[in-house]
């Protein structure tokens, strides 16, 4: 709507031709959709025994176990990337172990026979 004092009044406004026939066109619309849809709407619901439901239904059950398959297959693919990471880490880590306890063997037998002398085993 135009402020109040612009020089139009509500009915000048709205008897102008291009709202008036944009009201018109609108409500033309609206009669065309009504009768061109009157078909999709009976008033009747749908029953299971419809091939249509059935149809939708296979639809909708082979995208969630497609979905479901993918999602286990990528999730499947992750856990085993993951633990071949955590294995191959853990192998570093142990063989840097073993080095260190080979070294400390190695010092224990030099401090042992400093100590009780060669004749140690």
């Amino acid at each position: 709507m135009l402020p109040a004092g612009a020089g139009y009044s509500n009915h000048t406004f709205l008897s102008s031709p291009t709202i008036h026939n944009a009201l018109v066109v609108r409500i033309q619309l609206r009669a065309v959709l009504a009768s061109s849809l009157h078909w999709l709407h009976n008033g009747k619901v749908l029953t299971l025994n419809e091939p249509q439901i059935w149809t939708v239904i296979g639809v909708f059950a082979s995208a969630l176990f497609g979905m479901l398959g993918f999602l286990m297959t990528s999730f499947t693919r992750a856990i085993k990337t993951e633990l071949s990471s955590l294995r191959s880490e853990m192998n570093v880590r142990f063989d840097a172990l073993t080095g260190r306890l080979e070294h400390i063997d190695r010092d224990v037998q030099f401090l042992m026979k400093r100590e009780f002398g060669e004749s140690q085993p």
